[in-house]
């Protein structure tokens, strides 16, 4: 019944540029970090987002974009194009002192690129571990990084910092802002969006100064609205009417995003014949966090969750073969793997590559919707404690997973989800356990998530389970270090960066 598309797919990519492409085209991405897939304007939010509104307009939504539930892992499976049970990432994010990174084995999109000829630059957060040189963007195949090591910072000061609950005392307070391979102090009281925005429309204007004609990979991830919540009060002021002060600072670090878009989008225009040769891709990371004053209703569940709100989240691509071909819409399912095959065919990238995602250019460029198994995510350390494995099903259920296809996704282990509400949809709740860990949910006529079938649909159950069981079988070992106390950035003047 259901589609099964194991490890590996081999890509048969272009055997020249020639072949492929007449002119390779700019690759543009942009990636917000932890926005809710209802906190935008054309999705009907009260936040301001008449750029990015402006933007998607022109573009081909994908309306059922699946991506990891938390940002590293996201971030592994766009670069890598292959599911994190084949990379070794299935467990959380990138920590502070854990001696990893995106496996060294693994070549990643701008490395690819290189080799088509293009020039790259990653602006904005790395997230992917650092503890040795060659975990550094420059060694993964950027030209040019400007940006941030970790997941989270202090939007003003740069700084990565949490305190003691109980003394009050720094237990972490260092910087890891980096330009290419120097750790950088000069920027402290510029918003981080402010930051990302400058260095951005720098590069594109010496790109297009220095290297006019060559192809440009140019990754924009900013790091808002992820906490902290913080915002030029400018941006705060437009939003006095929300009296939540967590949803106010969200929408007023959303704004001041959508501007910053708005910029990049136009220093590309000034150039017509580089904007008409770049293809434009917007997207979020993952669904806004629980708390953090974002919204993914009316799907349920928050960033670390399976459940869609965690999981499907924004994304439109643009391009001017896209703006000709009129579609404005795909409802067919795409995950985060998708992208690196079907950039490389564009690129004219001219050798043989394998991953799990799929090109998905032939399905945009089409008028059906077609349907595919994804796995969202198989971590085998988050599993419930339940004595004894129930070993009347093929996959141990108590392991937090989640598969689907064909319209149905299955989810076993720990689910937490939010239940919306209009007063109050970006508040949480956990959904009740059933008898056994395992949701199954017809996301086509039940996109809420709300009524658990799988009591009613036994056979589609087992059906998703053996996938599950096949994907775990080949899934390689975690790779989740204990922390390395030689990796505090106290023993190195509080600045984050290699130690290995």
């Amino acid at each position: 019944m259901f589609l099964r598309s194991l490890f590996p797919i081999i890509y048969c990519i272009c055997i020249s540029p020639l072949s492929c492409v007449t002119q390779q085209p700019n690759i543009i991405i942009i990636v917000a970090d932890d926005l809710g897939s209802a906190d935008v304007g054309y999705h009907g939010s009260d936040i301001q987002t008449p750029n990015i509104d402006k933007l998607r307009e022109q573009s081909v939504e994908l309306t059922h974009h699946y991506s990891g539930p938390m940002c590293s892992p996201t971030r592994t499976q766009l670069l890598t194009g292959k599911y994190t049970i084949h990379t070794g990432d299935q467990h959380h994010v990138y920590e502070p002192l854990r001696p990893t990174c995106l496996s060294l084995d693994e070549t990643i999109l701008p490395q690819y690129l290189k080799q088509a000829g293009y020039r790259t630059a990653l602006i904005g957060k790395w997230h992917l571990g650092y503890y040795k040189e060659k975990c550094m963007p420059l060694r993964r195949g950027f030209d040019y990084f400007f940006g941030y090591l970790e997941g989270e910072v202090d939007h003003y000061t740069q700084y990565y910092t949490i305190k003691n609950s109980n003394t009050d005392d720094y237990e972490f307070n260092y910087l890891h802002l980096y330009e290419n391979s120097r750790p950088v102090k000069e920027y402290s009281g510029i918003h981080s969006t402010d930051l990302i925005l400058n260095k951005t429309l720098k590069h594109i204007n010496k790109h297009r100064r220095e290297h006019a004609g060559e192809p440009v990979f140019v990754m924009v991830n900013f790091m808002a609205p992820h906490v902290p919540l913080q915002a030029p009060q400018r941006y705060i002021n437009l939003y006095q009417n929300i009296s939540d002060d967590k949803r106010r600072i969200y929408a007023a670090m959303v704004t001041h995003m959508d501007e910053a878009i708005g910029e990049i989008i136009n220093e590309l225009k000034d150039d017509k014949d580089m904007f008409d040769n770049s293809i434009i891709i917007f997207m979020s990371d993952n669904g806004a966090e629980h708390g953090a004053g974002g919204s993914n209703a009316p799907l349920r569940g928050y960033k670390t969750s399976y459940l869609e709100g965690g999981i499907r989240n924004l994304a439109f691509i643009t391009s001017s073969e896209l703006r000709n071909n009129g579609r404005s819409t795909y409802s067919g399912p795409i995950h985060v793997t998708d992208w690196l095959p079907s950039l490389l065919q564009l690129s004219g990238f001219s050798h043989i590559v394998s991953g799990d995602g799929y090109n998905m250019w032939p399905w945009l460029l089409g008028d059906t919707n077609r349907s595919r198994t994804i796995l969202h995510g198989i971590d085998p350390l988050v599993r419930l404690n339940n004595e004894g494995p129930l070993l009347k099903y093929n996959f141990d259920v108590r392991i937090s997973a989640a598969i689907s296809s064909g319209g149905w996704k299955l989810i076993t282990g720990n689910a937490q989800g939010c239940a919306t509400s209009p007063r109050h949809n970006w508040k949480c709740e956990r959904p009740d356990y059933p008898r056994e860990p395992i949701w199954l949910y017809n996301t086509d006529d039940d996109p809420s998530e709300t009524i658990n079938r799988a009591d009613y649909n036994p056979e589609i159950v087992l059906e998703l389970l053996s996938l599950l069981a096949d994907y775990y079988e080949q899934s390689v070992e975690v790779d989740f270090p204990l922390p390395d106390p030689n990796g505090d950035p106290k023993h190195h003047s509080n600045i984050a960066g290699p130690w290995l």
